[in-house]
């Protein structure tokens, strides 16, 4: 009751509350898991998304161990859709430009069929990435961005869709 009560005389005088802080702090040896996410208007389109290239950029207060197409970026990343294994699969290029933090993510339906729908890459989690991390780096989930480089259907249609980024707890 009594922090009521200061909140209300705090509103009522003009003072401003503080937002409370969105970011975590990360732990190296736990790392950071970051949710791409994707999305379109499945009311909009005759067919699935089938494939699609993602960038994800990330802050330089996280990392992955390798570059390029290594086996040990592609063992960071996992797919999160799918009714059978398999069914959606991701495959993750970390560039490796001096300096560039951007992960590549091409995402592909391998369940897709022509004349179905409901079969390919839905809206949603998409892919998981586990990041290593500066001890005590601060990470928030706006320090994390995604754009799309293409998209299309299983006809090669190009679609429209967005995709996002978020920290997931570990």
């Amino acid at each position: 009751m009594m922090i009521r009560a200061v909140a209300l005389v705090l509103l009522a005088s003009g003072a401003a509350l503080a937002a409370p802080d969105a970011s975590s702090v990360c732990v190296g040896k736990d790392g950071v898991r970051a949710v791409v996410s994707i999305d379109y208007d499945v009311r909009e389109t005759d067919y699935d998304l089938n494939a699609a290239k993602l960038v994800v950029v990330y802050p330089a207060s996280v990392s992955l161990p390798g570059t390029g197409s290594a086996d040990t970026v592609r063992q960071r990343v996992s797919a999160l859709q799918g009714k059978q294994p398999g069914d959606v699969r991701v495959v993750a290029h970390d560039a490796d430009a001096a300096g560039a933090r951007d992960l590549y993510l091409v995402v592909a339906s391998f369940a897709d069929t022509p004349s179905e729908f409901n079969d390919g890459v839905r809206p949603g989690d998409t892919a998981a990435v586990q990041f290593d991390c500066t001890d005590g780096a601060r990470i928030a989930a706006d320090d994390f961005t995604c754009r799309v480089e293409s998209s299309n259907d299983i006809h090669s249609n190009p679609l429209a869709i967005t995709c996002t980024v978020r920290v997931a707890k570990q």
